[in-house]
């Protein structure tokens, strides 16, 4: 088993290189919109990646979205599958995989680092083992290079496209 340790300075959350997955792959169970794991919200612009409400989401009821914290894991876990070539945006099954570590990676970095609330997820025991490369392929570079330089290794620019290799 690979050890890993983890250096909470470089674990911080790159919305500008990551594919949403903090907006689409938990689910939402507020009083005032039910969004289903792995369904983009409502709020999220699909091409963009961006929040259509980000400047008002607390005065939408949304407060938590501003104060989430990935840890790393979104852009990490973007990079992951960027890297292969698939993703929830273009291949259905691939994003299950993509959701389902995400889910997984977050749900570790926030065991070990975190106080913020965890997201609600659909993630099963039995996925673990078979997702076990993918999880460690992103713990391990999160803890080689933390989440700041994912998007110079993986070629993705800060405005979430893929730059030129």
């Amino acid at each position: 088993m690979t050890r890993i340790m983890l250096d909470p300075e470089k674990l911080k959350p790159d919305c500008d290189s990551c594919d949403g997955l903090c907006c689409v792959s938990p689910v939402l169970d507020l009083p005032h919109y039910q969004k289903p794991a792995a369904q983009p919200c409502k709020n999220l612009d699909v091409v963009n990646l961006r929040c259509r409400i980000f400047e008002t989401l607390e005065d939408e009821g949304y407060p938590f979205c501003r104060a989430f914290d990935c840890h790393g894991a979104g852009p990490a876990v973007t990079a992951l599958f960027r890297e292969v070539g698939r993703s929830w945006r273009n291949d259905a099954d691939a994003g299950k995989v993509e959701f389902d570590v995400f889910n997984i990676v977050y749900a570790t970095l926030h065991r070990r680092l975190a106080d913020d609330p965890p997201l609600i997820t659909d993630v099963t025991e039995e996925h673990h083992e078979a997702l076990r490369p993918f999880i460690d392929a992103v713990l391990i570079w999160l803890s080689d290079h933390g989440a700041d330089e994912v998007g110079d290794h993986f070629g993705v620019r800060t405005d979430g496209t893929d730059a030129e290799r």
